[in-house]
């Protein structure tokens, strides 16, 4: 048997094979891909007015790299850089509550000369949920924030949790963006619950009476008012 005769007697098995062999590549790959899902900073100021303090912000490394990572079945992972998307959300957000705020690079060292007090958010954990695990046609993203407010000595005036959640309907589009959509959603939330709720916390309610910054009996008007919390707000304007 000649040489084209050969080859065309076992083409057909070798170009199976050859199929065979780029298709096993392309899913290898594809199993170890890694896809970073970025959140924009779209968090609108409250329409408050922000209290008399000088307030330093501290953001620890840990959050600053904070990431949620997801990895299915067949190898392939997801990174949500929740930690610097808070950053970002927290930078935007406190300026407007207090008439002061300074970001610090240390609480053991901080510059003390004007500030009244220091606050270091933190991020305990975070989860985000599927329809198919949640039973449900949404994709839904939970923060757990704890949240200190400290003295410039460094002893700690109050300790709250913060529960920021956000969740975005399962539409025909990938699954990353809708994890990114319920993310912003999630981020939203966290900052109206801390911009509306922060007198509201007994701790830190008594340190700004001590303060002199509110009195004692705070009515409902002095409270922020609205603010981006309904859903039907703010769809339209994240994306």
């Amino acid at each position: 048997m000649n040489r084209e005769l050969l080859f065309e007697s076992t083409w057909p098995f070798l170009k199976n094979c050859i199929l065979f062999v780029c298709v096993g590549l392309l899913i290898g790959l594809s199993a170890c891909t890694t896809h970073t899902i970025a959140i924009d900073n779209t968090i609108p100021e409250p329409l408050i007015e922000p209290l008399a303090l000088h307030i330093g912000v501290f953001y620890a490394q840990a959050l600053r790299e904070y990431t949620y990572t997801e990895e299915n079945k067949q190898g392939e992972k997801w990174e949500l850089p929740i930690g610097a998307a808070s950053v970002m959300a927290f930078e935007r957000l406190l300026p407007v509550m207090f008439e002061e705020t300074q970001s610090l690079d240390s609480i053991a060292t901080p510059d003390v000369a004007e500030l009244d007090a220091i606050l270091a958010p933190s991020i305990t954990d975070t989860d985000v949920l599927t329809p198919e695990e949640s039973n449900s046609k949404f994709y839904q993203v939970t923060i757990q924030y704890q949240m200190r407010l400290l003295s410039t000595q460094g002893e700690l005036i109050a300790v709250w949790p913060l529960t920021a959640y956000g969740k975005d309907r399962a539409p025909l589009l990938k699954k990353t963006e809708s994890i990114r959509r319920a993310s912003v959603m999630a981020l939203r939330d966290g900052a109206a619950l801390f911009a509306i709720r922060l007198r509201d916390e007994p701790d830190v309610n008594r340190w700004l009476q001590t303060e002199g910054v509110i009195h004692s009996q705070t009515g409902p008007e002095e409270y922020p008012s609205a603010y981006f919390i309904d859903e039907t707000l703010i769809k339209d304007d994240i994306l």
